[in-house]
Order: structure tokens, then sequence, then C-alpha cells
């Protein structure tokens, strides 16, 4: 049975959809983007959502929620996840470090100040530790990629965590050679080269 995929979120972020569209891009298989002006559209659409939040998949017609719960699924149908289930915590370790290393920030904070105030404090106490650990884990241990000997959803995820740093953060992209490497593999990959030249360039 053929699947069709309907991706709905909103426009200017990549945010937690770009990590399913980064596996479509590797995984090369077409689906529906459903952007929507979030302060004009997301009231009406809002209570057709299972649970009042984007992302929401739609795998035909039936509709999935919850980014992990997307990316997870994608993952499994299309070879992105570990090989055992070792591999497979790995893989959620590592996403979890990161989700744990960014669930904070302030990404609409409209005053400089503050933004900046806070923006400090969290890579004392989390960003940088969590960034750190990940990356001495990944120079140590001399592989390609985070887990096992393959691609996976978690490579995704840091691999646009690099992206995040390079863009707001580029004075502390020095600390993390391994991991701008690891980016540097994947976005070479065949499909998601081609899906990072062409996509618009967004904030967050």
């Amino acid at each position: 049975m053929e699947m069709k995929y309907k991706l709905t979120y909103m426009k200017g972020v990549y945010g937690r959809a770009e990590v399913a569209r980064l596996i479509f891009a590797v995984a090369q298989v077409e689906y529906e983007e459903h952007l929507i002006d979030f302060r004009n559209d997301w009231a009406a659409l809002k209570p057709e959502m299972p649970f009042g939040k984007i992302p929401v998949l739609h795998v035909n017609g039936k509709p999935l929620s919850e980014s992990g719960a997307i990316n997870r699924y994608l993952a499994t149908l299309h070879g992105l996840r570990g090989v055992t289930d070792w591999e497979n915590a790995q893989c959620e370790m590592y996403v979890g470090a990161l989700i744990d290393a960014t669930a904070k920030f302030p990404w609409h904070e409209r005053d400089s100040e503050v933004k900046a105030q806070i923006e400090v404090k969290l890579w004392k106490e989390i960003t940088g530790p969590n960034f750190d650990k990940v990356e001495q884990r990944l120079a140590s241990e001399g592989r390609e990629f985070l887990v096992g000997l393959k691609l996976s959803y978690a490579d995704l995820h840091w691999m646009q965590a690099v992206f995040w740093i390079e863009k707001h953060f580029p004075e502390k992209l020095q600390l993390y050679p391994a991991l701008c490497g690891l980016r540097d593999r994947v976005v070479e990959m065949k499909g998601i080269k081609e899906y990072v030249e062409k996509r618009p360039n967004c904030p967050f």
C-alpha cells in the first residue's frame, strides 16, 4: 500500500518539524507540506489537531501528533533507527540530551538584553555541558555517526543543532570539531544535500 504523508507546521521556522523533513529528504520520500500562518490560522485549526499542537503528520489521512512520535515512526519506516535495542536506546539518549540542552531557550523573547542573559545562563548550566559531553563521546569513539555504523535520526537532530549554533552562536563553533565533522558528513548525503541547499533560511 502506498503511503501518503501530509506534514502540518507553521511557516517561517524549522522548529519541531525539521527532523521529519530531513528524514523524508534522505529517504527520498514525497510528502505534502501544509504550512500555516500561525497568527492568522492557528486558532481555527487547533481544535482539529489531536492534542491541539503541531507538528502533525497525516499518514493516509490518519493524524499523528508529537514530534518525537513522528520522528521515531518515520525513522523506523525508513531505516534510520539503531540495529539493536541498545542502539535504539542510544538514539533516544542523544535526542533527549539535545532536547534538554535547548528546550528552555528564549526563542520568542523580544527584549535582546533579557534574551542574552537567559542564553548565557543556559549555555553555562545545561546547553554547553550537554554539547560538550556529546562532542567528547563522538570524538573519543572515532565513529562517523553517533550510534552504530550508519546514519540515524539522532544524527539528523545533531546536524541541525550544529547549524543552529553556526547561525546564532558562531563563536562557539570551534568548541565542537567532532560535531562539525558529523554535520559535514551528513549534509553531503544524497537527498539531504539537495534539501538543505534549497530550504528557506529560517531563524530556528
